[in-house]
């Protein structure tokens, strides 16, 4: 019986380049003049814990040993440092 839930390169670089998104738009708010300190340092700690998650996936991505070998080299080329 064949996985319907088969999982494609696609379904991890998703999540990756919508962190991505969110990150560019975090840096967007952290710039803008309307911001007091208080608010930019916590929009600050966010973008911070953010970008954390997003290195934190790359590196579970990368040591996923139960997916198909073709499907690991693909996380392997992507997300290999």
């Amino acid at each position: 019986m064949e996985d319907q839930y088969e999982l494609v390169i696609e379904d991890f670089t998703y999540v990756t380049q919508h962190l991505d998104k969110v990150l560019d738009q975090i840096n967007k708010i952290f710039k803008s003049s309307s911001l007091t300190e208080k608010e930019k340092a916590e929009i600050g700690r966010i973008g911070r814990s953010i970008y954390e998650l997003s290195h934190e996936l790359d590196h579970l991505f990368l040591a996923l040993g139960a997916v198909p070998p073709k499907l690991r080299d693909a996380l392997r080329d992507h997300y290999g440092h």
